[in-house]
């Protein structure tokens, strides 16, 4: 059914609304000016600062929410998933790359299966991904998840195979940087709609830095419809309203480390003309609307510290088991 589509559409357009995708560059609004391109790139060093220090822990957890709501005459269809995930990981910098460790866990709430948990454990040795996971309270008619550890060549591949994995987050162990907002820096100058400073307070007493990182609907849809042809999603992506929008939250101690990240994003758009969109799929006079709304929160601590090596699990399967 179309309503399924018009949910993955959604999905899949927070990869390109944010400004870490490969889209190409738009001006917004005339640019920053030179003292908001300065804190960008405090930023910018904050999250090289991940990169290059020997060692650190992070916290990480997020809410996704979508609702797609469709009415028709005197009825009304409602389709509601949320996903509440969390990561707890220590990150090593060798000189071969990066080495993680996570314990991870979420929650799912959705149409397809019935709502479940799914918890376990994440190792990134050598560029190579394991994992470990099962369900808390297993179910026949959830999706199926291999037993024991197994290598992820390819995250995609493993959760078209395995969609339980999606909630898990797993790209975020294969990640190094604090956001997905921060991929691109060039492409972040050019679209951010504001930048700000304000002062905050850390629980020791001690003030912090914090820098506000904001884009706008234009900003999103600017991104989002990049290289994007198909009238259906361009008239979705259109009819987002001024309440969509992303901002990124960094918070920076004295010495310009990042202490803490929490990136927004708010997709909005209400009475559209579901037929006009796509006859063949809706009636007339069908309306559609959608809301998706995404917190993360990162907080990262013990710089530099000795963490004990990650190593490759013992009897990991070389592919996941079917």
């Amino acid at each position: 059914m179309r309503n399924r589509i018009v949910v993955i559409v959604i999905v899949a357009a927070l990869a390109l609304a944010a400004p870490g995708s490969a889209a190409v560059i738009k001006a917004q609004n005339g640019g920053l000016s030179a003292d908001q391109l300065a804190l960008l790139e405090r930023v910018f060093e904050a999250r090289a600062y991940l990169e290059v220090v020997g060692s650190y822990a992070e916290d990480r957890t997020g809410t996704e929410t979508q609702l797609l709501t469709l009415e028709w005459e005197d009825q009304v269809f409602e389709f509601y998933d949320e996903t509440e995930w969390e990561q707890a990981q220590t990150v090593i910098n060798t000189a071969a790359g990066t080495n993680a460790q996570a314990q991870v866990r979420a929650a799912v709430t959705g149409e397809d299966w019935p709502p479940y948990v799914v918890s376990g454990e994440v190792r990134l040795v050598d560029d190579v991904l394991y994992v470990n996971a099962s369900y808390e309270e297993p179910d026949a008619s959830l999706p199926p998840l291999p037993e024991g550890w197994f290598a992820v060549p390819d995250i995609e591949a493993a959760q078209q195979e395995y969609p339980a994995l999606v909630a898990l987050q797993l790209d975020n162990v294969s990640r190094s940087e604090p956001a997905p907002l921060l991929e691109n820096q060039q492409l972040i100058r050019d679209t951010a709609t504001d930048v700000q400073l304000a002062s905050a307070e850390l629980a020791d007493g001690t003030q912090a830095d914090q820098i506000t990182v904001t884009f706008g609907r234009d900003a999103l849809l600017a991104v989002m419809t990049e290289d994007v042809e198909d009238a259906f999603q361009l008239a979705l992506f259109g009819a987002m309203s001024d309440a969509s929008y992303a901002a990124l939250i960094v918070t920076l101690d004295a010495e310009n480390r990042p202490l803490h990240v929490r990136t927004e994003i708010v997709l909005v758009a209400e009475g559209i003309d579901a037929a006009a969109l796509s006859p063949d799929d809706f009636p007339p006079g069908m309306m559609l609307s959608f809301r998706f709304e995404g917190v993360e929160e990162q907080s990262y601590r013990q710089f530099d510290e000795t963490f004990e090596p990650v190593a490759v699990p013992e009897g990991v399967a070389t592919e996941p088991a079917s």
